[in-house]
């Protein structure tokens, strides 16, 4: 805990404090004071590692650090929430009276704000045991001036008391001394230091570097920061500090050379400053008082211009947090400093001003050299792409040029419809070309590849690295030997650039630097830009040319093979300047070229057509006829025949806009129009038979409607029929049954064998009764087409049979969704499956049920391990009432497979059955994927 005032002699035999240990707590004080203020972490480690007791609290008394040497010589610690409970630590007035809270040499330094110093307070231990202590305590203010807590900062004096008085005098003096040589030696040591280090300083940031390690540390600075001045633009500009964050230093970097600042004084004036008090520098410069936060580092200062040869190179300003009396010997110290300084930045100036030089030289005579040979290989270039229209020769041509004089490899890829096809590559060392190919061809360049030929064949841009890491080429890798044979190329350096052609990118060219050492640089990517953009416009002009030539070509053969004919009429004479071959047949074969076309054609006169070409070209607007009829020859000497035409005639202008000539596009229509003069009579011909098909139509509607009625008629009638049949049927059932009661004790067994025998005929009647219901009813239902899943109607179908063990029935039945009608296909299948258990003939009956899609019909398949049906029969068996067994061995109606064969075929399906007649049966039938809505049959 912090020492309170100790007025009169302790308890115990009588003692003296050393005055060494005063003057070390004082600074240990300052120290801790200084060090929290900037870095906690260091001030841990100090605490950690101190000799004397430190306790610091927060501004509400919570004790928060304690460090070994205070839990040391309190024997141990206790922790408090509040300054009220500071009388854990126990102390003593010298009345003998325990310490109050605020008796505490902390509370009071917290309270009134101000250092408590070298206090002697006699303590309890936690061990019960009572020493003395000498300590001093000090608040601990924010940077904005508020309470942040308090430190307090204390040594055991217990053994040291009865020596103080002794020591004292004599340890001050001795102290003094030291301090004195070790300062002086210090300052000589430093400047030896400084002069060697600044002997090998080429630079300012060299020079800065010096200052901010030696100097800084020799004179316990605060804050050290050096500037270099620019007289012509009023400004210093801040190289180099220490002591300060570098959010603090960011007002200071830029200091103007007429502020009302020590800085811009000592610079202007070419003056040193020296300022020992803070009240001193704050009645010179008043502004800096008005600083907030207050500069708690800023009690004294000295700043020093740095001057070579009259010329202001810069300065040095250092800052003290405590006042400082400047010695003559810390001036002179400070002063040759600035003068070994101001030779080391005028030493770095001009070795700078000499490489600037150096460099500007040797910039030009490259960039001279590069703009050489940049215009012979764009001069090379431009002939080789100007030779030839062969576009792959060219490019190839070009690869040969660049290597080696732009880059140890170079490639062309050009973009082929989706693809990207590599045309030209070009490198000294043909296995390496060849290698090249092989590692291309292992790793095809994708074209959504996010970099390379294919990225910027996208986007347009061009793609530039100078040095290629090795981690870009590991990415690229499919493996180790891909990655071997791609490291044995020695890549260093690449730039891609888009080949633009007029509307698009239609490729993109490839430098590479390898076992040169080169590297790429920005003016070589603006060089091999220009070069792309040459070649892009080459290789443009070649293709415009092919395509202008190849239109040229085609028009050349639809002109020759167009199905029109077509000529060129050329001045007011309409002299034929060129004829087609279709143009030609049309007039037979006369020769015509070089002719007027009233000479060419006389037959043509008094029809119109010389004045209508006449017009066209006075005109310039164009005439279409339309089965034009002409008197004209098939040949030159031939008779005249009326034929017909389609044409147009279309003037042709001359470059200065007046009229040159007129374009004849002639279709002869003659077959055409007789065809359409016979189909107009044959259509008067059909008129008449139209007018039978609609009174047909009439009547076979009327027939329709008829027959919808008779169905509904017949519906009934099987209706009431089943109903009026089963009635009678029910009661001879009833009646036989109850002969049998009245009369069982009296029947014999044959007798009863007659009356079982009566009532399978009853049942077998009321079978045939609704199967012959079912088969008028077969094919009309009312339901709609429904999603049905295959698989699952199949089972529901097997479900509802429930077949009785042994008897087992298995599917496979091929996944798939029919759009039908469900009630007709779940019919078909139990009827065909319930056929194959009943007809097996065995009590193991097994059926098997597959279905399997064919285009836009499933095809279902039901077999059986019965007996089979001999070829003979096999037909049969889908008429009504067949069966191949008597009814009383197997009761059936016979009506089943027909139903089933009526149903399928509604639906545009067949059915069918396969069998050897031996080792069972498969009955097969085929059924639409899909079906639309119908009305009722």
């Amino acid at each position: 805990m912090g020492t309170s005032a100790h007025t009169g002699p302790p308890p115990g035999p009588a003692t003296r404090v050393d005055t060494t240990d005063i003057e070390a707590l004082k600074r240990e004080l300052e120290r801790l004071r200084a060090v929290g203020s900037r870095d906690r972490g260091w001030l841990d480690a100090v605490l950690e590692h101190s000799p004397h007791g430190v306790i610091i609290c927060d501004a509400s008394g919570k004790l928060v650090l304690h460090n070994r040497a205070a839990e040391r010589i309190w024997a141990g610690s206790a922790s408090t929430e509040s300054v009220d409970d500071w009388t854990l630590y126990r102390a003593f007035h010298e009345d003998g009276r325990p310490y109050a809270a605020e008796d505490w040499a902390m509370a009071r330094a917290m309270s009134e704000r101000q250092v408590i110093e070298s206090e002697e307070t006699r303590i309890q231990r936690f061990d019960g045991t009572y020493g003395m202590v000498l300590g001093s305590a000090a608040p601990i203010i924010g940077p904005g001036g508020e309470l942040e807590g308090g430190i307090s900062v204390f040594a055991d004096i217990s053994r040291l008391k009865q020596v103080e008085a002794e020591r004292g005098e004599l340890a001050a003096q001795l102290t003094r001394r030291v301090e004195e040589l070790d300062r002086r030696a210090r300052l000589t040591q430093a400047l030896l230091a400084v002069s060697s280090a600044l002997s090998g300083a080429v630079t300012v940031e060299q020079v800065s570097a010096v200052v901010m390690s030696d100097i800084h540390r020799v004179l316990g600075a605060s804050t050290t920061m050096m500037y270099t001045a620019d007289e012509a633009a009023g400004v210093a500009t801040l190289v180099g500090h220490a002591g300060l964050e570098e959010q603090r230093a960011s007002p200071y970097t830029t200091v103007p050379l007429d502020a009302r600042l020590p800085l811009a004084d000592a610079l202007r004036e070419r003056r040193p400053i020296w300022v020992d008090a803070r009240r001193s520098l704050h009645a010179a410069y008043p502004e800096l008082a008005a600083l907030r936060p207050a500069r708690d580092d800023m009690k004294a200062l000295a700043v020093l211009p740095i001057v070579a040869h009259t010329a202001l190179l810069g300065g040095l300003a250092f800052s003290f947090a405590s006042e400082r009396a400047w010695s003559p010997e810390e001036r002179e110290f400070l002063l040759s400093v600035a003068a070994q300084c101001a030779s080391a930045l005028d030493r770095a100036r001009l070795l700078e001003q000499e490489r600037e030089a150096r460099a500007r030289a040797e910039m030009l005579a490259a960039e001279l050299e590069r703009q050489q040979a940049t215009l012979r290989l764009l001069s090379e270039a431009g002939a080789a792409l100007s030779g030839s229209l062969d576009v792959a020769s060219r490019l190839t041509h070009l690869t040969h040029l660049a290597v080696p004089t732009l880059a140890d490899w170079c490639a062309v890829d050009m973009l082929n419809g989706d693809s990207i096809e590599r045309v030209a590559v070009h490198h000294c060392d043909p296995a390496k070309i060849e290698l090249a190919e092989l590692l291309r061809a292992m790793d095809p360049p994708r074209p959504d590849a996010p970099a390379g030929v294919p990225a910027v064949i996208r986007s347009g841009r061009p793609e530039w690295m100078a040095d290629i890491p090795d981690a870009a080429i590991e990415s690229a890798a499919m493996g180790p030997e891909h990655l071997r044979l791609i490291r044995s190329l020695g890549l260093r350096s690449y730039v891609v650039v888009p080949l633009r052609g007029r509307d698009r990118t239609i490729g993109a060219l490839t430098l590479v630097h390898a076992e040169s050492g080169r590297r790429f640089s920005e003016a070589d990517v603006a060089l091999a830009a220009e070069l792309a953009s040459r070649v892009a416009l080459q290789i443009d002009n070649a293709r415009l040319f092919q395509e202008v030539d190849a239109s040229r070509q085609q028009l050349a053969r639809l002109f020759h093979q167009a199905p029109a004919g077509i000529c060129i009429l050329r001045g007011p004479q309409h002299v034929f300047e060129l004829v087609n071959p279709t143009y030609r047949g049309i007039l037979g074969g006369r020769e015509v070229l070089g002719r007027p076309i009233r000479e060419a054609l006389p037959e043509l006169a008094g029809q119109g057509t010389f004045e209508l070409l006449d017009e066209v070209y006075r005109s310039g607007q164009p005439h279409v006829g339309t089965s034009v009829p002409l008197r004209l020859r098939r040949d030159a000497d031939g008779p005249e025949e009326e034929r017909f035409f389609n044409f147009v005639y279309q003037s042709m202008r001359a470059q200065g806009g007046g009229a040159d000539g007129v374009v004849v596009f002639a279709f002869e229509v003659t077959d055409q129009v007789l065809a359409r003069r016979r189909v107009e009579q044959l259509a008067a011909e059909q008129a008449a038979v139209a007018t039978d098909n609609a009174r047909l139509f009439r009547e076979a509607q009327s027939l329709i409607r008829a027959l919808e009625r008779t169905n509904a008629e017949l519906d009934q009638f099987a209706y009431v029929t089943s109903h009026d049949l089963k009635a009678p049927l029910r009661g001879i059932a009833s009646l036989a049954q109850w002969i049998e009661e009245d009369l069982s004790d009296k029947l014999t067994a044959d007798t009863r064998h007659q009356m079982e025998l009566l009532r399978g005929r009853v049942r077998r009647m009321e079978a045939l009764i609704e199967g012959i219901l079912a088969y008028s009813r077969a094919t009309r239902f009312r339901e709609k087409p429904e999603s049905v899943d295959l698989e699952r109607l199949a089972r529901e179908v097997v479900e509802l049979i429930a077949p009785r063990p042994p008897a087992q029935v298995t599917l496979d039945v091929t996944p798939a969704i029919l759009r039908t009608y469900r009630v007709p296909l779940q019919q078909v299948l139990m009827n065909l499956i319930t056929n194959g258990l009943k007809h097996a003939g065995r009590e193991d009956a097994a059926v098997s049920v597959s279905a399997r899609e064919q285009g836009d019909r499933v095809e279902f398949s039901v077999s059986d391990n019965g007996p089979g049906i001999a070829p003979a029969y096999q037909e049969k068996v889908w008429a009504m009432f067949q069966t191949l067994q008597a009814r009383d061995k197997v009761e059936s109606t016979g009506i089943g497979l027909a139903i089933v064969r009526k149903i399928v075929e509604s639906r545009g399906g067949r059915a069918w059955v396969e069998s050897d007649g031996k080792s069972g049966a498969t009955f097969r039938f085929t059924w639409p994927t899909r079906e639309e809505a119908e009305g009722a049959a």
